[in-house]
C-alpha cells in the first residue's frame, strides 16, 4: 500500500489556503479519481480512509461514482469545518450540498457572519444595557428618591424650616411656622399673661388703691385764698375803704361779710369793686346780704365778666346799704379767691 501522507498534506494545504473549503473538497474528490494513475500504489480505499469515508462496503452504491464521491467528501469536510467563517460559494446546481446555508448559497453565494449567528449582542442591545448603568465609583451613594430630589430643589433662607404642605416639601420662615402652630399662651403655661405695652399693663387692686391717694406729677391744685378787709364802729355806707392789688391771676369765687352786732332795722348789703366797677353788675341780687338778726352772709356768683382777676387790678370793698337802726357794728370783709398751682 502506498504512503497516504502526500495526499493528506495536499488536502491540508488546500483547506488552509482557500477561502472556500467546498472547492478544496471538490479538488480532493477529483484527485481521488485520478490517484491510481498519478500515484501508483495508492488506491481509492486509501483516499476514503484518509478522508474518514469508511470502506466501500459501508457506502451506498452511488458513492463510487464521481458525483457520489464528491458529494460524500464535501459533506464530510463541511461537518468537520462547520460554519467558522463567511462562506463564498458558487450558485450553480450541484456546487454545494443542501444544508443550513442553502438559501444563502442560492442567493448570491455569500454567507455573512452576524452577531446573532454567533450569539453576540447587537450594538443597540449594548447601548440599551449601558443606559441603565452608572459609572463605577468607590464611594457609597444614595439611591434616587423623590423626597430627596424635592429637598435638593429647595432654596431656603437662613433659619428657615422644611415643612410638608399640601403633599409637597417647601421651605417656611419662622413666622409661617409660628402661624401654622397657632400656639396660645395657655399652651405654654402663660394663661394669665397679657401681651400689653408697659404703659397699659394692669396693676393689682392693692396697688390701685395706693395710687388713688396720690396726685399725678402733671396735676394742678386749686388753692383757696381770702383777701380780708375790716372797718370798726357802726356800719355805714362807704366805697373804697382800703384797697388790694392782685399780683397774679385769680378766680373770684365770692364775697363774705360779717358784723359783731347784728342789724335790727334793715339788712346790711356789701359789694366789691375791681378798678371801680362792681363785680355784681347785672346780678345785684347776688351781693352778700346780712339780714336782721344775722351776723354773717356769703354772696352768690359774681357777674360772668368779673370772674377772673388779673395781676395789677385794684380791689376795694363797699357797703351799699346799712342798718337803718344804726345798730350793726364792727364790719369785716373777705374776698374769696382760688388759683390753680
Amino acid at each position: 500500500m502506498a504512503d497516504p501522507r502526500p495526499v493528506q498534506e495536499e488536502v491540508s494545504g488546500l483547506t488552509s489556503g482557500h477561502d472556500d473549503h467546498h472547492e478544496a473538497l471538490a479538488w480532493v474528490a477529483n484527485r481521488a479519481l485520478l490517484v491510481d494513475e498519478e500515484e501508483p500504489g495508492l488506491g481509492a480505499a486509501d483516499v476514503r480512509a484518509t478522508l474518514g469515508l469508511g470502506s466501500a462496503a459501508t457506502q451506498p452504491a452511488g458513492a463510487f461514482d464521481a458525483a457520489g464521491t464528491a458529494a460524500a467528501a464535501t459533506a464530510a469536510l463541511a461537518a468537520t469545518l462547520g460554519d467558522a467563517a463567511t462562506l463564498d460559494v458558487g450558485t450553480g446546481a450541484g456546487d454545494v450540498a443542501a444544508g443550513a446555508h442553502a438559501a444563502q448559497h442560492a442567493a448570491n453565494g455569500a454567507d455573512p457572519v452576524t452577531p446573532a449567528s454567533i450569539g453576540a449582542p447587537t450594538s443597540s442591545a449594548v447601548t440599551a444595557a449601558l443606559a441603565g448603568k452608572a459609572d463605577v465609583h468607590s464611594h457609597p451613594y444614595q439611591p434616587a428618591d423623590d423626597d430627596l430630589t424635592a429637598f435638593a430643589s429647595l432654596t431656603p433662607n437662613n433659619d428657615d424650616f422644611v415643612q410638608r404642605k399640601s403633599g409637597l416639601w417647601v421651605n417656611r420662615s419662622i413666622a409661617q411656622v409660628k402661624a401654622d402652630l397657632a400656639v396660645s399662651k395657655s399652651d405654654v403655661g402663660l394663661g394669665n399673661v397679657d401681651n400689653t405695652s408697659d404703659a397699659n399693663k394692669p396693676i393689682s387692686t392693692a396697688v390701685q388703691a395706693a395710687l388713688d391717694g396720690k396726685a399725678s406729677t402733671s396735676h394742678t391744685h386749686t388753692i383757696p385764698y381770702e383777701v380780708p378787709f375790716s372797718r370798726s364802729g357802726v356800719v355805714t355806707i362807704f366805697s373804697g375803704g382800703g384797697v388790694w392789688i392782685a399780683s397774679r391771676t385769680w378766680t373770684i369765687v365770692g364775697v363774705r361779710i360779717w358784723v359783731v352786732t347784728a342789724p335790727t332795722g334793715t339788712s346790711v348789703i356789701g359789694d366789691i369793686t375791681v378798678n371801680g366797677t362792681s363785680i355784681f353788675t347785672g346780678v345785684t341780687a347776688n351781693r352778700p346780704t346780712i339780714t336782721v338778726g344775722q351776723v354773717t352772709a356769703v354772696s352768690g356768683a359774681p357777674a360772668a365778666g368779673s370772674v377772673t382777676l388779673t395781676a395789677g387790678q385794684i380791689v376795694a370793698p363797699a357797703i351799699v346799704q346799712a342798718d337803718s337802726d344804726a345798730v350793726a357794728a364792727e364790719l369785716g370783709f373777705s374776698l374769696l379767691l382760688s388759683a390753680a398751682v
